[in-house]
């Protein structure tokens, strides 16, 4: 059992990772019904199999555009790592109650949510799940207009990673760094940090995270002036994001073509 329960769990994430967020969800759904009436196990894991489950989905939804099947899905990771009070796993589910509202463009909420897990992730030593806070935290301060915080929060999230020789997901937290520089005007530098971004995003096969270093290349190229190098990054993001059917994406993508236009 542990082992069929690790191998969904991790075929999960791998899906996740690659942006096959379909896919994910119903190998999600085949791993809920096996763990139907062992919620509060761990199986080996570090957190709770069934709550970190209930996450990816979460965050699965709103890159589809469910926002309210992710929060329900929150909701429910949250009832089961707070009945094990197992404080690991409730830190898995508030880091991406906060990216699910970030998501949806409550940086507010998600700030305040992503400030005190990373906090506590950092007090309790839980390095994984800190990367997590930061990288999560990183995105809500860009929404929220806060480059300075944003480069900081990514920044850290990849030192970390730096020292653990991880690499998943990497590209998510350049892109924060390239859209935070473009808000504040240093173009140079985030061109050279996209072009990171969007090595590591192609080399890992990060599909979704790829779509999304592409938009905020033409939003850099068109801050630059660059309309027909903006347009090009653009439709290629848009290109990513109705493949995966990445819907917010897609919305994005259509008002930066406008912009273009």
């Amino acid at each position: 059992m542990s082992l069929r329960v690790t191998g969904l769990f991790y075929i999960v994430h791998s899906y996740h990772s690659a942006g096959r967020f379909t896919e994910a969800l119903e190998q999600a759904h085949a791993l809920l019904s096996l763990l139907d009436g062992r919620e509060t196990e761990r199986f080996g894991l570090s957190g709770l199999p069934y709550s970190g489950t209930c996450a990816f989905m979460a965050e699965g939804l709103a890159e589809l555009g469910d926002h309210a099947g992710a929060m329900d899905m929150i909701r429910r990771a949250e009832s089961v790592a707070d009945g094990a009070g197992h404080l690991y796993s409730q830190m898995v589910v508030a880091a991406y109650e906060g990216r699910v509202l970030a998501k949806a463009g409550n940086a507010r909420d998600a700030i305040a949510i992503l400030e005190r897990t990373a906090a506590t992730c950092r007090e309790r030593h839980f390095p994984g799940q800190l990367i997590n806070a930061l990288n999560f935290l990183g995105h809500a301060y860009v929404i929220a207009g806060r480059p300075a915080d944003a480069i900081a929060a990514a920044q850290e999230a990849i030192d970390l990673q730096e020292g653990a020789k991880v690499y998943v997901h990497r590209a998510e937290k350049l892109t924060t760094l390239v859209r935070a520089y473009t808000q504040l005007g240093e173009l140079e530098r985030a061109e050279d940090v996209l072009t990171q971004a969007l090595d590591f995003a192609e080399r890992l096969g990060e599909r979704a995270v790829e779509a999304w270093a592409r938009l905020a290349g033409g939003e850099l190229a068109l801050r630059r002036g660059d309309r027909r190098l903006a347009e090009q990054y653009v439709d290629e993001a848009q290109e990513i994001a109705e493949e995966l059917g990445m819907a917010p994406l897609i919305e994005r993508c259509r008002a930066a073509l406008r912009q273009v236009a």
